[in-house]
């Protein structure tokens, strides 16, 4: 696979195409744009995702073992199976159907698997992950909504969700680690 808008892959049981900054593909059974860096949004639910974050990372997500790696320095397993990921080379993490540490550029760690989780990305984001209605920002600056249902998520603040559910109550929820 290449990245910085020359590769492709095979997401789920789907043909995906990505180029980075202003990508589209398909994701699971829905088709879905995402472009990070303030360019789009993308929807992801309950099925195999795939992801690009900062140009220069892909990874499978969903219940097989997935390899993801952010800003060229490094990948992981993703999926049923205890992972590590690290991201800006900063920090490992695990992942899957056991309660997970994530941190990126090394400032910050969340909970990741089956359980609400948090998350925080470039040192100023949170959100919640697993089978609930959730929401990240990415760079402080946006939220969205992962989980089981349909997301839109934006980065670098260019776009906001959509309120599916309703706008969550995080303040008893949030797993500051």
């Amino acid at each position: 696979m290449a990245v910085d808008g020359l590769r492709t892959g095979k997401f789920g049981s789907v043909v995906t195409e990505m180029v980075i900054g202003s990508l589209t593909g398909r994701f699971g059974s829905v088709v879905t744009e995402m472009a990070m860096d303030g360019l789009k949004t993308g929807k992801f639910g309950s099925v195999v995702t795939e992801m690009v974050m900062n140009g220069s990372v892909t990874g499978r997500f969903g219940s097989v073992m997935t390899e993801m790696a952010m800003d060229g320095l490094k990948t992981g397993k993703f999926g049923s199976v205890v992972t590590e990921m690290v991201m800006n080379g900063s920090v490992p993490g695990r992942f899957g159907s056991v309660v997970t540490e994530m941190a990126m550029d090394g400032l910050k760690t969340g909970k990741f698997g089956s359980v609400v989780t948090e998350m925080v990305m470039n040192g100023s984001v949170t959100g919640r992950f697993g089978s609930v209605v959730t929401e990240m920002a990415m760079d402080g600056l946006k939220t969205g909504k992962f989980g089981s249902v349909v997301t839109e998520m934006a980065m670098d603040g260019s776009e906001i969700d959509i309120d599916v559910l309703g706008q969550p109550d995080l303040s008893s929820a949030l797993i500051i680690v």
